[in-house]
């Protein structure tokens, strides 16, 4: 599933923080740097592709700590992965500023876009 592309038919593309978490070779990274999104990238394993428009973090998800929040965060075929990914998606929803919006695959097959609201939490297939 193409996230940014299905966010941009959507008029959901605004520029602000970006995290691509799993971020692997980048690729999401790079194209969200390209539409405008100052981009943080995390992944358990050492990037071989160097973009000095990215700030990567070699880290895992349940290790990734930062203060900044986010206005778009992708996590494609990632959380399945993880030992506890309820958790690490209530981590990703607490990285999402107000208004934001947070992408995942379950499983590989199924993509839910959610927008955080001020107390509530809606979502909505995209």
């Amino acid at each position: 599933m193409d996230f940014i592309k299905k966010l941009e038919q959507l008029g959901l593309l605004n520029k602000g923080n970006a995290l691509d978490v799993g971020a692997g070779k980048l690729n999401e990274a790079k194209k969200l740097a390209e539409k405008g999104y100052i981009v943080d990238a995390v992944d358990i394993n050492e990037s071989d592709v160097i973009d000095p428009s990215i700030h990567f973090y070699k880290s895992k998800i349940e290790d990734f700590n930062t203060e900044k929040k986010y206005s778009l965060i992708i996590a494609q075929n990632v959380l399945f992965f993880t030992n506890d990914p309820l958790t690490n998606l209530v981590k990703l929803f607490n990285l999402t500023e107000k208004g934001g919006y947070v992408c995942f695959t379950l499983l590989g097959k199924k993509m839910i876009g959610i927008r955080i609201k001020t107390l509530f939490v809606s979502s909505k297939m995209i």
